[in-house]
């Protein structure tokens, strides 16, 4: 099979991918390259600029993945977020996996139903496998698979790729859905609209809703013959179609696309194709008299080349969504089992509750008594460290000590900022979390696998293993084990050989990056020879 070395990706296999290969008019050109466009990437808000009405109308494919890029603004990302070298290095350590096992995140990635190419394939597979190490609280998001396939398509650098994808990933986990409370008015300032999509189970039950919603308000009649037909389905129709960007559901063409649009639009974008498909096949909706009969309409549509004309695509942007969401349960509306049982309520939506891994014990601390009498019988509590942190930081700490209890032993607020009495009050304490927030809002620290020097023979020297680390909780949460774990774990199982490269590796990873704590009595310094 021919690979292409296509001008908006070199990870594509030609004769596989079904895009439109006219080229783009000369006026078209001249429009994306000009001063004036460039300017719309600086807005505040790009739905709210002529970029739509451009990217609806088509983006040339020889560009597409460069405006992907200044769509989502990759070129003002710092080099951590987007450097690819550097995020595998901190994901696998100093050996990077040629065939790496990435994460599904609860989605199906499609890579055998596009056009990658075995590299291609690899790339995207990397990148899943950085964003699951960078993003510890996205465990249910099954829209990040597919999209990550879909992306590297047409993207010039494999940091554009991660760049985007990263980009997406913030943006969506920073924002969720407008809550009503009982009078239907939206409860202020509670929560926004979704950006790209939602990032926890609970959220994604709330988007299929909300398209059923919107369905009904625009064509009701349509919206419950649906629901009728459905009503025997595992869930409805339409979930796998948005969280799949419609792979399999729509050909090609239409699906670039539609992801053009994503990326400045949004979710909306999903929502427009969603209701464009089924208000396109109504006339055959209406005939159906079982589940199966509609399951058989949307497994041929794949291979219809009228879903791919200017006419469909122009009936997806006729779509009117203004407005947030409307994820409320209405009691005259026919709902699929799957999306009516959730709550909206807001002691119960699962921004509180959507990680799955279990919380430390706090364990009581004679230190909170010494200084606070009413405490005496509560643990002292950490203020830098949120719940949520923890759930984060219990994830990386090896496993035989997520069974222990956490006491806090030191706290400026408490205790004041003199290293001496830091150094103290955690004196033969092992193993011990140091966390630091700065006074912009920061929080960053590192996990000691030992405890500080006996007397001050041991101070001025490196000591530790290779199970301390380091890592940031706010503005994101990251972790920096150290270089040689993965290493010394292939060469424990006899995966890696001897070679002379790989001896010098060991010599390094000795000598250079197995320098993990050293304390005097003014400093502490913690590393792992990474980045």
């Amino acid at each position: 099979m021919q690979e292409y070395k296509l001008a908006a990706s070199p990870w594509v296999c030609i004769e596989k991918l079904e895009v439109s290969w006219a080229p783009a008019s000369q006026a078209t050109e001249q429009l994306w390259q000009s001063s004036t466009t460039f300017k719309l990437y600086d807005a505040a808000d790009l739905e709210k600029t002529a970029l739509v009405k451009m990217v609806r109308s088509g983006i040339p494919i020889d560009i597409r993945g460069k405006i992907y890029a200044k769509l989502l603004r990759v070129e003002k990302m710092n080099d951590y977020e987007k450097n690819f070298e550097i995020a595998l290095k901190r994901t696998y350590g100093a050996t990077i996996p040629n065939s790496p096992l990435p994460p599904t995140f609860g989605g199906r990635a499609h890579q055998s139903d596009l056009a990658l190419t075995r590299d291609g394939n690899t790339l995207a597979d990397h990148i899943l496998c950085v964003i699951a190490n960078d993003f510890p609280s996205l465990e249910y998001c099954p829209f990040v698979a597919p999209l990550t396939t879909l992306v590297c398509h047409f993207i010039l650098t494999r940091d554009d790729a991660l760049g985007i994808i990263v980009s997406v990933v913030k943006q969506s986990q920073t924002s969720t859905p407008a809550i009503f409370d009982s009078s239907n008015t939206i409860k202020t300032p509670a929560f926004k609209d979704w950006k790209f999509f939602p990032t926890f189970r609970k959220d994604v039950q709330f988007m299929s809703r909300g398209f059923s919603n919107l369905m009904h308000l625009i064509n009701p009649k349509l919206h419950l013959q649906i629901s009728n037909l459905q009503s025997n389905l595992a869930e409805p129709i339409w979930s796998r179609w948005l969280s799949d960007f419609f792979i399999n559901v729509l050909p090609q063409q239409t699906i670039w696309r539609i992801l053009d649009s994503f990326l400045i639009e949004g979710y909306k974008t999903l929502f427009r194709a969603g209701i464009a498909l089924l208000t396109y096949k109504k006339d055959a909706i209406f005939k159906c008299t079982a589940s199966s009969d509609l399951t058989k309409i949307f497994a041929e549509t794949v291979a219809d080349s009228s879903l791919y004309s200017e006419q469909f695509i122009n009936s997806i942007w006729a779509v009117k969504f203004t407005g947030s969401v409307d994820i409320r349960k209405n009691d005259k509306v026919t709902l699929h089992d799957t999306i009516s049982a959730i709550s909206i309520s807001e002691d119960l939506h699962e921004h509180e509750f959507r990680y799955q891994r279990a919380l430390p014990k706090l364990k009581n601390s004679p230190a909170a008594s010494n200084y606070n009498n009413d405490s005496a019988n509560q643990p002292l509590e950490s203020t830098i460290v949120k719940e949520e942190y923890w759930i984060v930081l219990w994830s990386w700490i090896p496993p035989i000590m997520r069974v222990m209890e956490l006491e806090c032993v030191f706290s400026t607020r408490m205790h004041g900022f003199h290293m001496t009495t830091l150094f103290n009050r955690t004196a033969g304490r092992k193993a011990m979390l140091l966390v630091v927030e700065t006074a912009k809002g920061g929080v960053f620290g590192a996990y000691l696998s030992e405890a500080w020097p006996e007397d001050d023979s041991g101070r001025g020297v490196f000591y530790g293993t290779g199970e301390s680390f380091l890592f940031t909780l706010a503005p994101f949460a990251k972790m920096y084990p150290w270089v040689g774990r993965i290493e010394t774990e292939n060469a424990v199982a006899g995966i890696l050989e001897e070679t002379e490269s790989l001896v010098a590796r060991r010599d390094y990873v000795r000598d250079q990056a197995s320098m993990f704590i050293m304390t005097t009595r003014n400093e502490i310094s913690i590393g792992g020879g990474g980045y």
